[in-house]
């Protein structure tokens, strides 16, 4: 039924002994796969498929290639696996918005300590979505949600949990909602004490800048007075000391005697 998985694998370096001691089964039960006297089940497929890189398709239907990129099949059903996880994926964000347990889907993310990224990157159909990885955080953060439909759709999303464990859940989930929001209003409170305390000593500072931009004023129109009195003063001195040297200024020998003689000729 495998045709050339025996020869792929070998060329991969697996022999039967060591393909054995891996699964931890008898050679002759790897023998009886590889010469396709024995096949695989959906789990057996999935296993040997993640261990030795073989398509998973090429197990199940022993059509395509056992090299997953040579098999175009495999592709095909990988993109198809990859489009029902993501609207399984949105299904349960979708119910987790709808019972109040997260306010919108990229809020989960915090929940399961993953970035918004990966969130996005599955809710957005990418076939590079984590998407197993996103199913056990959530089975583990909601264990009312069933891994089993999340990985591989058999069941139901929901398990079915008795009434009063549910209601349980709900009541818990809301005291821890109401402590939440204490203890945030308590944070707002200290928040609003310390606003005021920032906005008085702000008042006080503008006061006393206010206080000091007045005294600085005053004194610099003090000293804008001193500078004029200084200069009045200095006016006032220079006047009388050229009065003094006016005074004490004797004029030369024979000018006094001429103007006295033209005074007399006038008279």
């Amino acid at each position: 039924m495998y045709v050339g998985l025996k020869e792929y694998l070998e060329e991969k370096g697996y022999s039967q002994q060591k393909i054995a001691s891996i699964l931890g089964v008898s050679v002759p039960y790897v023998n009886g796969v590889l010469v396709g006297s024995k096949t695989l089940g959906k789990k057996g497929a999935k296993k040997w498929a993640n261990l030795f890189g073989l398509s998973e398709n090429f197990l199940l239907t022993g059509k395509g290639s056992p090299d997953p990129a040579k098999d175009e099949d495999y592709h095909k059903q990988l993109f198809n696996n990859t489009i029902q996880k993501a609207n399984r994926f949105v299904a349960v964000l979708n119910y987790l918005v709808d019972e109040g347990y997260i306010s919108n889907h990229l809020s989960v993310a915090n929940r399961l300590q993953v970035t918004d990224a990966v969130v996005s990157k599955a809710k957005n159909y990418d076939p590079e979505g984590d998407y197993d990885f996103l199913f056990v955080k959530l089975a583990h953060e909601y264990p009312f949600i069933s891994i089993e439909w999340m990985l591989i759709g058999e069941g139901e999303m929901i398990k079915d949990v008795p009434r009063d464990e549910y209601q349980e859940d709900i009541e818990a989930r809301m005291l821890q909602k109401e402590d939440k929001i204490v203890a945030l209003e308590n944070e707002l409170s200290i928040k609003d004490t310390q606003i005021d305390s920032l906005h008085r000593e702000l008042l006080a500072t503008k006061n006393e800048s206010s206080s000091k931009d007045m005294t600085i004023k005053t004194q610099l129109e003090l000293i804008e007075q001193y500078k004029i009195r200084i200069n009045t003063l200095e006016l006032e001195n220079n006047k009388l000391r050229s009065d003094d040297m006016m005074k004490d200024y004797h004029f030369p020998v024979g000018v006094a005697d001429e103007r006295d003689e033209r005074d007399s000729l006038r008279v």
